[in-house]
């Protein structure tokens, strides 16, 4: 296990959970973690305890990322008051639609563009794609779009240069078989079943939390640009 210790790490929408299994592995560890959300919930509640328990410091931050002029004003905030971000965790931050609006791409890549600018020297920037929840063939391309690789290679390219990296993570049928209703005859049918994957298990939280953890660390230091798929 390594250690964060003098590490501060911001995990991006902490309050699903996803964010939280994260948030807390990055606490167990001994990062210093900020917490974002959106709204009130006793979820950030728990998580900020839970990291307090084990002896890492959290702290809240509460604030609207659903426009440019907002997420600026986010990273713009968060400059003054936390300098030093060594591990940036952007959790799914767009819609896992199939074809998610115009504007959560853009506000997406505003925050590429932020987190790029702000990260530490050495540090890491990792983005947990929203759950896609199709089936995914082994050797199958995924429908990862574009202009997100163009815009996660651009940055990757461009943090190296204070050998910080970048890497994305996207998960496929996380935890359960997906049921999808059948138009012709109105009957549910599985449209993901982990019987297809390789592993022929689900995907669980503490997974996405290890793959996390080895991005965070020192370990994956010669890492940057890729994609991890998991439950292919």
């Amino acid at each position: 296990m390594q250690t964060l210790i003098h590490k501060t790490a911001l995990v991006i929408n902490a309050g699903d959970p996803v964010g939280k299994v994260v948030a807390e592995r990055l606490g167990a560890l001994g990062a210093q973690v900020l917490l974002h959300h959106e709204a009130t919930g006793c979820e950030i509640s728990q998580t900020l305890s839970t990291i307090r328990a084990m002896g890492s410091r959290a702290v809240e931050i509460k604030h609207d990322l659903k426009s440019l002029v907002k997420i600026r004003d986010f990273f713009g905030t968060l400059t003054i008051a936390h300098p030093v971000i060594d591990i940036l965790i952007i959790n799914g931050a767009i819609s896992d639609e199939a074809d998610p609006k115009d504007s959560d791409r853009k506000n997406l890549l505003e925050l590429f563009s932020n987190a790029a600018a702000l990260i530490n020297e050495r540090g890491h920037i990792i983005y947990l794609s929203p759950i896609i929840r199709q089936i995914l063939q082994a050797g199958t391309p995924s429908e990862f779009s574009q202009d997100l690789r163009d815009a996660i290679l651009t940055h990757s390219r461009s943090i190296g240069e204070k050998e910080a990296v970048f890497n994305t993570i996207i998960p496929y049928g996380l935890n359960q078989d997906i049921f999808q209703l059948d138009q012709q005859t109105g009957s549910e049918h599985i449209h993901f079943s982990v019987q297809k994957t390789l592993l022929k298990r689900y995907t669980e939280l503490d997974d996405l939390a290890n793959l996390t953890e080895f991005l965070s660390s020192d370990l994956s230091a010669v890492i940057s640009g890729q994609y991890f798929f998991t439950n292919i």
